[in-house]
């Protein structure tokens, strides 16, 4: 259980951009991944849904996990549909509205929100964090 807890705590510094000193933590051979993490985690199986619910990749940053999710799309059959964000700021002071432009704000990737460009492809695994819409099976814990 500590080497458990020892992991974790190097990830979240990782994530934090905190300096790790070469002791910090041992990483189990068996956990790491020397070639590309999308084939040794989930093979040629990408389409299987049953075999990728028992499987993840945990990323410390959105931006990695945005990668990879590129990486595994390109694996999947079919064409991609790139959805864009809605770009307008509502702010109520103007002066506000001018500090932040809008190349600015689509390079943000805040924690449980899409991404200002998301690509996906039919067949492709998506989690919602939210009900979209219910009544079209939109919803939280729904395979689509």
């Amino acid at each position: 259980m500590n080497k458990i807890f020892n992991i974790c705590f190097c990830i979240l510094a990782l994530a934090n951009n905190c300096q790790l000193g070469e002791d910090i933590a041992e990483i189990p051979e068996e956990c790491v991944v020397r070639d590309c993490i999308v084939n040794e985690i989930f093979g040629s199986s990408v389409t299987d849904t049953e075999k990728l619910s028992g499987k993840a990749i945990l990323c410390p940053k959105n931006e990695d996990s945005l990668k990879i999710n590129e990486q595994i799309l390109k694996k999947l059959p079919g064409q991609n549909k790139t959805y864009f964000s809605a770009d307008s700021i509502i702010c109520v002071d103007q002066e506000e509205q001018n500090n932040f432009t809008m190349d600015f704000i689509n390079t943000l990737t805040p924690s449980g929100m899409p991404p200002q460009e998301l690509n996906l492809k039919v067949g492709a695994v998506v989690m919602l964090l939210r009900n979209l819409n219910p009544s079209a099976g939109l919803m939280v814990m729904k395979h689509v």
